[in-house]
């Protein structure tokens, strides 16, 4: 059987989900694989972000997975694609 990815809807075209990991370090120090999460769409991955990062880097996320980084309203509001 095929791998399944998570996929998302927009104007009925099939779209791949875009996921930004903030802050990796945290999650997964080095000793891990993030091959897991791969399989649900195009992962993006930062060891640190920065306030000042955080709101590019999230700006077209469908998902975004965060523990220590501040993600601030404005970084919310500016990044429209988050489901």
């Amino acid at each position: 059987m095929g791998t399944k990815t998570a996929c998302s809807i927009s104007g009925g075209i099939f779209t791949r989900m875009k996921i930004v990991i903030l802050d990796a370090y945290v999650f997964n120090p080095g000793d891990l694989s993030w091959d897991g999460i791969r399989k649900f769409g195009e992962v993006e991955i930062y060891d640190r972000s920065t306030r000042e990062e955080v709101i590019s880097r999230i700006q077209d996320a469908d998902i975004v997975l965060t523990n220590k980084a501040l993600v601030s309203r404005e970084a919310i509001e500016n990044a429209r694609q988050l489901k």
